[in-house]
């Protein structure tokens, strides 16, 4: 029943995305600290700086170890692979705006805006697992002889 809820390569998904997301996590606080993201235009700016670095950390990770994908990338799975993570910010982004209401009633701003962003990025995760699934790791068709 759990392998059903759980597939396998969804597992594998999320511990990629985790790490990348950790790491983008990491790397937006490490922005915001920087450039002192006390607005919320710089704040988005370090969210839209950070994702970058996870689509292309994140499609050469889950080429190799979500699915086991054997083909060459062209342009086209970096254009679905880029639209699907456009997808996934801009859900983000929203969400992170709609928790921060939240999270900055229970936190420090500094933490707020992380928790915020963190909580939204992992519950996006299953969004962008079952695009890409269909959308950008798709074997490509044979043809029979």
């Amino acid at each position: 029943m759990i392998k059903r809820l759980v597939p396998r390569q969804y597992a594998k998904f999320f511990v990629v995305g985790v790490g990348v997301t950790l790491a983008t996590i990491a790397l937006r606080a490490l922005l915001g600290w920087l450039i002192d993201d006390s607005t919320l235009l710089r704040y988005q700016g370090t969210i839209l700086a950070a994702y970058l670095f996870g689509i292309v950390v994140g499609i050469y990770a889950h080429k190799a170890f979500t699915f086991s994908y054997s083909e060459r990338l062209g342009v086209s799975h970096f254009l679905r692979f880029g639209a699907v993570q456009l997808i996934g910010l801009l859900t983000v982004t929203l969400l992170a705006a709609l928790l921060r209401e939240i999270t900055d009633a229970a936190a420090p701003e500094e933490l707020s805006k992380t928790l915020a962003f963190m909580i939204a990025s992992l519950a996006v995760s299953v969004q962008t697992y079952l695009l890409n699934k269909r959308l950008v790791f798709v074997p490509a068709k044979t043809t029979e002889s």
